[in-house]
């Protein structure tokens, strides 16, 4: 009967330490495949907020003062 409990509380031990690596390893390239996405649409953002705005995100300055919106970003 020793044994059987023992090797009951093993398998659940291995279960356990196996399921914290995967979630550990899935958050990780969760987070990898996140920031690749932000990098692709923060560009895009930005000119939208410029748009929206009339000013340049980057440095403050209005379209209107400039004739055109900023080229530093």
């Amino acid at each position: 009967m020793t044994s059987l409990v023992q090797t009951m509380l093993f398998l659940a031990a291995g279960l356990c330490i196996t399921v914290l690596i995967s979630y550990a390893v899935g958050r990780r390239v969760g987070v990898r495949q996140g920031r690749a996405k932000h990098k692709a649409l923060a560009p895009i953002e930005l000119r939208a907020q410029a748009y929206e705005s009339g000013r340049c995100p980057v440095c403050g300055t209005a379209a209107e003062e400039r004739g055109t919106m900023c080229q530093k970003g």
